[in-house]
């Protein structure tokens, strides 16, 4: 379960360039993602937690900011190249996100070794429900 994360702003801006900007002069920036994975067979009693997603710098990048999944256990990490286009697919509701399969660009172990997300080489993103920026007329001052 997560959100996307939009804020609105000024524009042009540093995520917005000049020709996005609607006349209003104000647009919803994409911030990222917030997502908690949750496996409901793992354990006795309620879901567990198993992995958090959200974007973060790749160290292997010099920083470049990118979707990063990260196990809940061992905190190893992946992250995900997102230069590939979303995949040509019908989602459920007009108002969702596409549907993406996106290929790792790196991946670092927890600090034990190993861990569970460093053999990862692809995550797929299937069943969004929401998550598109508002309208843009709801962006103001």
């Amino acid at each position: 379960m997560g959100t996307q994360n939009y804020i609105c702003m000024a524009c042009p801006n540093a995520i917005t360039p000049a020709e996005k900007c609607p006349a209003t002069g104000f647009a919803w920036a994409f911030l990222g993602p917030q997502a908690t994975l949750f496996d409901p067979n793992e354990g006795v009693g309620d879901s567990h937690q198993i992995i958090t997603h959200f974007n973060s710098p790749n160290p292997e990048e010099a920083g470049q900011e990118r979707p990063t999944w990260q196990d809940s256990r061992d905190t190893s990490t992946v992250w995900g190249n997102n230069t590939f286009p979303p995949a040509k697919s019908a989602t459920v509701q007009q108002d969702a996100i596409p549907w993406l399969l996106l290929p790792m660009k790196s991946t670092e172990p927890g600090p034990r070794g190993p861990g569970r997300l460093t053999d990862t080489t692809f995550i797929q993103r299937l069943n969004t429900d929401g998550g598109v920026a508002p309208e843009a007329s709801t962006c103001s001052v």
